[in-house]
Formats: C-alpha cells, structure tokens, sequence
C-alpha cells in the first residue's frame, strides 16, 4: 500500500492529476490497474510519454520506499531517453520533480534535449570512439 500511495503521489504531480495507479490481486496474481481521469485503462493503452510518467513515477517512489525501510541510500537513478517522449510540459514537469528530489544524481539520457537548470554532458563518437567532450 506504501508503494501505491508514493507512487500515486509522484504521478499525480508528473502528469497534474489525471493517473492513478493501484495494486490488485487477481487469483494468485498482482495486477498494476492504471486509472485515467477515474476510469481504469490497460496499460498497453497509454503513450510512450504516458508510460514514461508511469514508470518515472514507479521508480522515486521505489526509491524513497527503500530509503525508509533500510539503511540503504540509493543516490543515483539514469533515465535512458525518458525524457525523449514527454511533451514539452510533461518535460518541465519532470526537470521540477527530480530538482526537488534530495541526495538524488540523475543523469537524463537524451539526443538533443538540454534544460537550462541541467549540466550538460556530451559524448561524441568518431571512428567508433566515444569520448566525452
């Protein structure tokens, strides 16, 4: 119910009320029911953004939950061209709730998107090289 209710918060701010996700059993089985603007949906139905809000959102939470239940400190999360399918809003969003996040190193995978708020890495390949610049 914990990962539920984290979840639920992050993913409330990621995508300004409109997803919910719970936890059901069905049988000996755990289902994940998203719910769109109180009606539940597959999860094969959203976007890639919205799957990306879904899974960012399931991510943190696991991550603060972790954090509560141990001494262990998880400081370090890669988002893999997360960012690459949100919307310019959605985009913003996100920037503000990982900003937020504290003792969190996020590194944002990206082919092209930079946010003024963000160091910025480059790596260059050449010659099947890749060094960082």
């Amino acid at each position: 119910k914990n990962l539920e209710d984290i979840t639920n918060e992050y993913l409330g701010e990621l995508s300004a009320g409109r997803f919910q996700l719970s936890f059901k059993i069905v049988g000996e089985k755990l289902n994940v029911v998203i719910t769109d603007n109180g009606i539940d949906i597959d999860i094969s139905a959203l976007s890639s953004g919205e799957k990306a809000r879904v899974s960012t959102a399931v991510l943190l939470s696991i991550r603060r939950l972790m954090q509560a239940l141990s001494s262990t400190k998880v400081n370090l999360l890669i988002l893999d061209e997360t960012i690459d399918s949100l919307d310019s809003d959605g985009k913003e969003k996100l920037i503000e709730v990982l900003l937020g996040e504290v003792g969190l190193n996020t590194f944002l995978i990206s082919h092209g998107y930079t946010h003024p708020l963000l160091e910025k890495i480059t790596v260059i390949k050449e010659n099947n090289i890749s060094r960082i610049e």
